[in-house]
């Protein structure tokens, strides 16, 4: 006769999700989209009722989706950066860049990360906000622009970034070691179709195995996804801190580190200063060149 621990250790095993089976399940999933996914059934673990990869860093699901989702910019790239006036003059002063802590996407304004949980069927419970929170800790993010934006866009870059009297930056960006610079992705894109195909994926796993369906590493793909703001044409950086050790900083009770300009180290990304335009004084630095801001004047019809 079964003793009770054996009763209960067997009612455990039963009310975990069965691995080998969703592993098969994922890769069939993943091949009729055209994507080669060869996952074992060490690939996952099961921690109460969520599944997730092994590899705390890229798992193979969280790698290939971002790669394919988000194409990384592999070479030497000139971007614009929006800053307001008071961010320009440290970041001229100090020769360096700042990079925000991904917790600013999490708020109530912004929403980012809450936008992309609730797509894929993370409830917005306590636990998981703070499962959320604790992993945007840990990576930072500068955001860039493409140059030779439409005029109607450009002109609402500076007004929602640089507030009309702060400054444009022209860098020269090289991955060098890091490959986490990636154009965002829009629900408007034809990414979207593929995320949203997922999301059904990730719902079918949830309903069919009572388990939410997951990655390790799953707040790299929130990082680079946007239900909106598709004018803004932005290109991303991410960063891990960890893996830098670089010393934070807070402003307006949010974290955030600086890469020095001239150099990859620590980050992985080597941060040149092209140019810098504004209307305003700002922190002279040499060999990088000054442009005047010239705001086209409107001419209304009852000045015509």
């Amino acid at each position: 006769m079964d003793n009770y621990l054996d009763i209960l250790t067997r009612a455990g095993q039963q009310k975990r999700p069965p691995i080998p089976e969703i592993v098969q399940f994922l890769n069939r999933a993943f091949s009729r989209w055209g994507m080669s996914l060869r996952l074992n059934n060490d690939s996952l673990f099961s921690g109460g009722q969520a599944l997730w990869e092994k590899d705390q860093h890229d798992g193979p699901i969280t790698k290939l989706v971002i790669d394919t989702l988000f194409p990384p910019v592999t070479k030497a790239v000139e971007l614009y950066h929006y800053t307001k006036r008071c961010a320009a003059s440290s970041i001229l002063a100090n020769k360096k860049l700042r990079l925000t802590s991904l917790v600013k996407r999490v708020g109530p304004y912004q929403g980012e990360i809450k936008d992309f949980c609730d797509l894929f069927g993370f409830a917005d419970e306590t636990s998981e906000q703070n499962n959320i929170n604790a992993i945007a800790l840990k990576k930072f993010y500068a955001s860039f622009t493409e140059t030779g934006l439409p005029p109607h866009d450009e002109e609402q870059l500076w007004n929602g970034f640089a507030e009309s009297d702060g400054a444009r930056f022209k860098f020269l960006i090289t991955p060098v070691t890091n490959f986490d610079l990636r154009p965002m992705t829009y629900s408007k894109s034809a990414s979207s179709s593929f995320i949203q195909g997922y999301a059904k994926l990730t719902a079918h796993i949830r309903d069919k195995y009572h388990c939410k369906f997951g990655f390790y590493t799953w707040s790299k793909l929130c990082a680079f996804f946007l239900g909106r703001f598709h004018e803004e044409h932005e290109i991303r950086m991410l960063v891990e801190n960890c893996l830098t050790g670089l010393p934070t900083s807070v402003l307006d009770g949010i974290e955030f580190i600086e890469q020095p300009f001239g150099t990859h180290l620590p980050t992985g990304y080597r941060i040149d200063l092209l140019e810098v335009m504004s209307d305003c004084s700002l922190p002279f630095i040499e060999d990088v060149t000054f442009v005047t801001r010239t705001v086209p004047v409107r001419v209304s019809n009852l000045d015509a």
